[in-house]
């Protein structure tokens, strides 16, 4: 019986190495392809942007600061220190010159649902958002603005292109 199962392995042949091949390279080019994203967690400069959020741990905390008039639009930033597509945008996106510069006319808002506790859950579910990264524009009387939505990483330059068709509203 023994003998049996080594002859039949043999006759794989020189062929089943080229699939063995081709499986490895395709699969350094799936590691290669996802390389790019796991950069910012292995990223050893964590330095955030110089946008200067204000953090909200709570619904009631959020519509106070929402319902504070001072004639500015509030962008509302939801993430988690898990969520890779948050780091990428801390990264790549709130760290560009250009994205700090308007952003810097905004009410800044940050909301860490990290924890997954129930203050976060009551948060997600208000917010009407499934989950990091989301990120909301409300207006100066703290009404959200329909249709400027942002549900994970934008580039810097479709994140430009999207403030500037917010600000057209």
């Amino acid at each position: 019986m023994e003998h049996l199962w080594v002859n039949t392995y043999q006759k794989t042949g020189k062929w089943m190495q080229y699939i063995n091949y081709f499986f490895g390279i395709l699969l350094l080019i799936v590691a290669l392809t996802f390389l790019d994203r796991l950069i910012p967690i292995i990223n050893i400069n964590h330095q955030e942007s110089n946008l200067n959020f204000q953090r909200i741990e709570n619904v009631s905390e959020l519509k106070k600061f929402l319902s504070s008039n001072d004639g500015n639009i509030a962008f509302l930033d939801i993430y988690a220190d898990w969520c890779i597509e948050c780091k990428l945008m801390e990264q790549k996106t709130f760290k560009n010159k250009s994205v700090e510069k308007i952003l810097n006319e905004f009410k800044l808002i940050k909301i860490d649902v990290t924890k997954n506790n129930a203050q976060d859950i009551e948060l997600l579910k208000y917010l009407n958002v499934i989950g990091p990264p989301a990120y909301k524009f409300y207006s100066e009387s703290g009404e959200e603005i329909k249709g400027f939505n942002i549900q994970g990483y934008m580039p810097p330059e479709e994140f430009l292109e999207h403030l500037g068709e917010l600000k057209k509203y």
